[in-house]
């Protein structure tokens, strides 16, 4: 045969009486796939530490990683642990899911947006884990503004700590507007927790009380919820 022409042999076997039948079919092409390159993904993430200012990274891991890879890379530019990091899924100003980190890179579209932030592995028990989001005063309501609040503290810290810790993390804002902040204790429905003295749902920020004696059932929970309410 010529260059690029051949044959196809095919061997058929009768499973009952054995008969071998051999044919050849003549080809002058073949359909290959070309192997292409594992592309990288670039994935953007901002890192909120503290009482800095947010810090935009671009991240760039395989495609088929995992988050666990996304956070070792990420740690390595940020200079933060890894096992500090907690990375969240930001939707309107809210955290729509904490990534854990056998999530797949892939289910991560390009238009989603991702928050790193400084918090105690969500598998530590005697942490107290803490999802919060900004809220201002409109005509028609409150709306969400801001990057949302992720973090945790120890579960013996007073009210008064843990509401200087949450200031701490939204400062860079407004630092000289402590006064105009009001942090609820809400629900994963986002209705008011009526749990602190007076039947208010306000962390008092002056009260040396221990926050657990509080919280009770919400500490049970995976997350306990807040809202930042900016007035003024």
């Amino acid at each position: 045969m010529d260059t690029f022409y051949g044959q196809f042999k095919s061997t058929c076997i009768c499973p009952k009486c054995e008969q071998v039948s051999v044919s050849f079919d003549a080809f002058n092409h073949v359909s290959l796939e070309i192997p292409r390159p594992v592309k990288n993904r670039f994935i953007p993430v901002v890192v909120i530490a503290g009482e800095g200012i947010p810090i935009r990274y671009v991240v760039e891991v395989p495609r088929g990683a995992l988050i666990r890879e996304l956070r070792l890379v990420l740690s390595g530019m940020c200079g933060i642990p890894p096992k500090r990091l907690g990375i969240c899924d930001i939707y309107e100003n809210t955290i729509y899911d904490v990534l854990l980190d056998r999530k797949p890179i892939d289910a991560i579209r390009d238009t989603d947006v991702l928050a790193a932030y400084v918090a105690d592995p969500v598998s530590d028990s005697t942490a107290v884990h803490v999802i919060g989001k900004h809220t201002y005063s409109t005509e028609q309501g409150r709306a969400n503004f801001g990057f949302p609040v992720f973090t945790s503290f120890k579960s013996d810290l007073t009210c008064r700590e843990v509401w200087e810790h949450i200031w701490r993390l939204c400062q860079y804002a407004s630092p000289a507007s402590e006064g105009l902040v009001q942090v609820h204790l809400i629900d994963d429905h986002e209705k008011e927790r009526h749990v602190f003295p007076g039947g208010s749902s306000f962390i008092p920020k002056d009260s040396e009380e221990k926050i657990l004696q509080f919280l009770g059932n919400e500490c049970t929970q995976q997350y306990v919820f807040l809202s930042l309410e900016w007035n003024g």
